[in-house]
């Protein structure tokens, strides 16, 4: 069959070329910027209502444009109201005209003062009892918001400090005021706080609280801050409050901040896959089971900084993606009744059930909340320690026994909390699940790869055509959102084999998913597999070996070319013009590390590789 050219299809643009701080990374197809700590601005001239009319109600979408810029690329942030409970945003007495509760930008008002414009810093009255308000900040894509979907192309920040000031009280009895986060690598008081943290079990977060209800009108004064420090984030959940009535004032700095002395105390870090860069483990299936962690063993420690006594380990899931319902299930590898210990996926209520291995007894607590499934693992009779909490996270495998699996994605996020801390987010990810048997088709193969043009070829064969209508290829970004590329028809209904393929005459940039979706007569349909492929550079562009000790080779098609080495603060560390053929670079008086290596193309576009020195 001549291969079809499917010439309305619009290619996702990717500003790497533009990008210094850019690692080539996608954390699930996101771009990854290192903010190496640096402020980022929540301007009142850069607000801009997209759902509500100032933020101040629940349901309320805010978009702050450029709230920071990283190597020329601008980043956005959506800042959520995702619910504000006994109490309503309130100005602060004589606050200066023109300002807005939801994020006050003036640098005074009644009982405060030292405010600066680019924090973020929402001022509220609070009724008897108290109250709180949660939001929700995802960063996107400088310009990428959609007003339809009011939602942007996410982006990760590596590397992000916030301080958050003024956690004190109004002067009222049970005034209290608190913040709560998580996620975070380490937090830092001063010697002198008025700040004490506990954990919330009911946020999941940590909940750092004043001390006292006496009020302190210099908000930045430090024995009334707490920063938070990220290794990596796209959305944050932040909840502020109060624990009794009257004005509370919080003012959230992300940056690092006025200069201070502080003690910090780092909370320990779960890497799923010890392997790879990053602390997720992304596998792909079919029809086998897969281990949450890389593997076990000697020398692969998944939780590190821990301090020995855990109270549990926390794996949360969108309700909405277990579309086989208890089909698909975790179980312990090592238990000896694996039918009754499995921990079935599709529950829709409250449950715990129990099961043994290695001798200890676990009991799994279940449970379902707005959209998120959660599953809390922890010792029957006591708090677990390291190595208990490393056999657990060894032992669980995911399955799904369903006879034709739905192809989609699973994401599991998985935590460890010890005492008022929980580790950062580190992902279990199934990219692929492959269909077992599917009717009225028996799918054959299916193959992507580009052709020395960069462009794509999806080549998939088939067999038993039975009132088959034809098939539509389709793509994602994401591999859950798709895109119909084209319509293909059927050649037979016959039980022979049959051979299709199509070719895109557009460039792709980025990592890509592929499936084709194949439709019956009578409107039933059923996917194939899912296929990835990593579009990268347009000349095949690489560097080896790699890792690298003194020196490495780099192939050049071109004599005017040539390479910048940037370290992962931005800084161009080395510049070596090329030469055609393959060129040898010394890099023995670099530290280790990873380092980005820009090659300069023919046309003045750069390439991005990742380099790591040992």
């Amino acid at each position: 069959m001549k291969p079809i050219l499917l010439r309305g299809y619009i290619p996702r643009i990717v500003g790497i070329s533009l990008i210094l701080h850019l690692m080539v990374l996608f954390s699930q197809g996101q771009a990854v910027f290192n903010a190496n700590f640096g402020n980022i601005h929540f301007l009142a001239a850069n607000i801009v209502h997209k759902v509500g009319t100032d933020g101040s109600a629940a349901g309320n979408v805010t978009l702050y444009t450029n709230v920071i810029t990283i190597g020329g690329q601008a980043i956005d942030c959506i800042v959520r109201t995702v619910a504000i409970t006994n109490g309503s945003f309130q100005l602060p007495g004589s606050a200066a005209g023109g300002t807005i509760p939801f994020d006050y930008s003036s640098a005074t008002g009644t009982g405060m003062s030292a405010n600066q414009d680019r924090f973020f810093a929402p001022t509220f009255n609070f009724n008897s009892g108290g109250g709180s308000c949660d939001f929700e900040f995802e960063f996107i894509l400088g310009g990428s918001y959609n007003n339809s979907t009011n939602s942007g192309t996410p982006v990760v920040l590596q590397n992000v400090r916030l301080n958050t000031y003024d956690i004190d009280g109004n002067g009222s009895i049970n005034s209290n005021q608190f913040n709560e986060f998580g996620g975070f690598s380490s937090f830092t008081v001063s010697r002198s706080t008025n700040i004490n943290n506990s954990y919330n079990a009911v946020s999941g977060l940590t909940k750092f609280v004043s001390n006292t209800t006496n009020n302190n009108a210099i908000v930045t004064d430090s024995i009334h801050r707490v920063q938070v420090e990220y290794g990596q984030i796209s959305k944050l959940n932040i909840k502020v409050g109060s624990l009794g009535s009257g004005a509370a004032y919080f003012f959230l700095d992300f940056g690092n901040g006025l200069s201070w002395t502080g003690v910090t105390t780092s909370t320990p870090v779960l890497d799923l896959n010890t392997s790879t860069s990053g602390v997720d483990n992304q596998v792909t299936i079919c029809g086998d089971a897969k281990r949450l962690t890389n593997g076990a063993g000697a020398g692969i420690i998944n939780l590190t900084g821990s301090s020995g006594t855990v109270d549990e380990l926390i794996i949360s899931f969108s309700t909405a993606s277990i579309l086989n319902g208890n089909a698909e299930a975790f179980f312990p590898k090592g238990s000896n009744a694996l039918a009754s210990d499995s921990i079935k996926l599709g529950f829709s209520s409250s449950s715990s059930q129990n099961f043994t291995l290695s001798g200890v007894n676990f009991v799994v607590q279940k449970s379902v909340s707005g959209e998120i499934s959660t599953l809390r693992f922890s010792k029957s009779s006591s708090t677990l320690t390291t190595a208990q909490t490393e056999m657990l996270l060894d032992s669980l495998h995911y399955v799904n026994t369903a006879q034709n699996p739905d192809l989609a994605n699973r994401t599991f996020n998985v935590t460890v909390r010890e005492g008022s801390f929980v580790t950062p987010n580190a992902r279990f990810i199934l990219t692929e699940l492959c269909v077992l048997t599917v009717l009225p088709v028996r799918w054959i193969g299916l193959q992507v790869k580009a052709n020395n043009k960069n462009q794509v070829f999806v080549n998939w064969q088939v067999s038993d055509e039975v009132n088959n209508m034809g098939y539509h290829v389709e793509m994602s970004y994401d591999g859950q959102a798709w895109i119909d590329l084209g319509y293909i028809p059927a050649k037979t209904t016959t039980n022979r084999e049959e051979d299709y393929d199509c070719t895109f005459i557009k460039k792709m940039t980025g990592l890509t998913y592929f499936r084709i979706k194949q439709l019956d007569i009578d409107g039933k349909f059923s996917y194939s597999w899912v296929k990835k492929l990593y579009m990268d550079a347009q000349d095949d562009l690489f560097i080896w070996p790699n890792p690298v000790s003194n020196t490495f080779n780099i192939m050049s098609r071109y004599s005017n070319a040539k390479i910048q080495v940037v370290n992962l603060g931005g800084k161009v560390v080395m510049t070596i013009p090329l030469k055609t053929g393959v060129n040898q670079v010394d890099v023995s008086n670099l530290t280790k590390g990873i380092y980005t290596v820009r090659y300069t193309m023919e046309n003045g576009d750069p390439k991005m590789l990742r380099m790591i020195k040992q």
